[in-house]
């Protein structure tokens, strides 16, 4: 799983720079969500071969995760730094990773909860039918739930590759002190309207 997680990167990178991280993302994602639904065709008489092929599927998907919020986390740096004229990107690389871990604490809690509340045992060798569904539940609805979430969030991210390119060219101008003529900052600010 993981190391298709990693190797998908090999897909992504040259994805983005065709697609856009918006496009990319809504590819990985998808592709995400069709793997991940076909997680609840395993059962226990499931040969190994098949769930090897279906955990190296899921991390394929899985890199998207990896991937893409992280690339799209400069620019959203550069658009508060030409709102706010200061460079943060300790502030919001420090703010993903508080989220990174608090999402991942409350996962675990979460999934510990609703292990023990459908009759869950580690000592048995079959477990009861609601243990079986939660399981399948975390394994399939929630994390198709939560990748769903994800597209809907990127749907809306408003940065796109052509206000991006002003942005960057404004901040070009702003660090080498160049005058930026009232054109300029017509469109700068309409920029900002259509993204901040």
């Amino acid at each position: 799983l993981l190391i298709s997680a990693a190797l998908s990167l090999l897909i992504y990178t040259p994805l983005t720079r065709k697609l856009g991280k918006r496009g990319t993302y809504f590819i990985g994602a998808g592709y995400w969500i069709i793997v991940l639904a076909s997680v609840s065709l395993l059962n226990p008489a499931t040969p190994t071969a098949f769930i090897v092929v279906i955990a190296v599927l899921l991390g394929l998907g899985m890199g998207i995760s990896y991937a893409i919020p992280w690339a799209m986390l400069p620019e959203v740096v550069d658009v508060d730094e030409l709102v706010s004229g200061q460079r943060q990107e300790g502030v919001y690389a420090g703010i993903m990773t508080f989220l990174r871990q608090v999402s991942s604490s409350v996962a675990v809690f979460g999934i510990g909860a609703i292990l023990q509340f459908t009759g869950y045992n580690a000592d048995l060798a079959v477990q009861t039918p609601q243990a079986v569904n939660a399981i399948r539940m975390i394994n399939t609805v929630i994390p198709i739930g939560m990748v769903a979430l994800g597209l809907l969030s990127c749907w809306f991210f408003p940065i796109t590759r052509q206000n991006f390119a002003l942005i960057r060219a404004f901040l070009d101008k702003r660090h080498s002190d160049q005058s930026i003529s009232d054109d300029e900052k017509k469109e700068m600010e309409d920029v900002i309207a259509t993204v901040y």
